[in-house]
Order: C-alpha cells, then sequence, then structure tokens
C-alpha cells in the first residue's frame, strides 16, 4: 500500500486537496488539521507543505520527515512531532534534523523523542508497542489539537 501511494503522489495530493475542500465548502470547517502515524506521518506533513495555507495544524508520529529547509519554508502552522529512539524506519538522527531545520527556519514545532520506544509505538496491536510512550504521546496530541484547532 505504501509503495502504491508513494508512486502516485499526484493523485493521492490531488485527493488530499478534495478533502480539503470539502471540509472547508461543504461542512464549514473553520480550521483543519492533518495527523497520520507512520506512513500516514510522511503524508501529514506532505498535506501540510502542498497545502500551507489550508492547514491548521499537523501532526506527525514517527513518519518520514525532510531537512530541506527550501521545503519546509512554506509551513505556517504549527507541527507537532512524535518520534522513537529505536526507529529503523525514521532514524532519530533524521528526526533531530528535521527539528533542527525547523529551529532555524523558527518554525512552530513541538517535538517529542521517545528514547525508549521503536517504531510504531503507538499501535496497540503491533509488536513494539509501548504503553506508557503512546499515552503520553497521546496527552501532547490531544493538547496541541485542542490549541491549534478550537474555533475561536
Amino acid at each position: 500500500m505504501g509503495r502504491t501511494l508513494s508512486q502516485n503522489e499526484a493523485p493521492a495530493l490531488a485527493n488530499l486537496g478534495d478533502a480539503i475542500a470539502y471540509l472547508q465548502n461543504d461542512v464549514g470547517a473553520s480550521k483543519i488539521g492533518v495527523i497520520g502515524w507512520c506512513q500516514g506521518g510522511k503524508w501529514s506533513l506532505l498535506t501540510a507543505l502542498n497545502y500551507p495555507a489550508d492547514i491548521d495544524a499537523t501532526v506527525v508520529y514517527y513518519g518520514r520527515v525532510t531537512d530541506d529547509k527550501a521545503e519546509l519554508e512554506v509551513l505556517d502552522m504549527p507541527v507537532l512531532g512524535v518520534f522513537a529512539g529505536d526507529d529503523f524506519i525514521v532514524p532519530p538522527k533524521l528526526a533531530y534534523s528535521f527539528a533542527t531545520s525547523m529551529a532555524g527556519l523558527k518554525k512552530d514545532l513541538e517535538f517529542y523523542m521517545y528514547r525508549d520506544a521503536s517504531h510504531a509505538f503507538s499501535n496497540p496491536s503491533g509488536m513494539d508497542y509501548n504503553p506508557e510512550a503512546a499515552a503520553d504521546a497521546w496527552i501532547h496530541t490531544t493538547a496541541f489539537l485542542a490549541r491549534n484547532l478550537q474555533a475561536e
């Protein structure tokens, strides 16, 4: 599934654009947030990078991120990044490099690295589920979304 999605990035992004338009025009959403885990985390960031004027908050759970400042420059919304210290898919070095680039651009990033957790630590049906890290990350996530998406 992930490979097929990545090989069809343009139609996937267009589909996400349609979803944003639906939320804005048909539902009347005043604010929109994106959240994803693993491949969904990568797509959460891609959505924010491609629709920065439409997204009000972005949450990335151990999804592949970029440290390219030219790409990240467009982000004007707050971003929450949740990463695992024992992650072979999204290595901590990449997550920290992303955080460094965001800081260098003075972007609003709330960043958590769960050093004793592995990739997919929030998946209760997975082999690497870490209930303590998952619970703590969820507390941060719900607070972040409430702060950034509550109607004014």
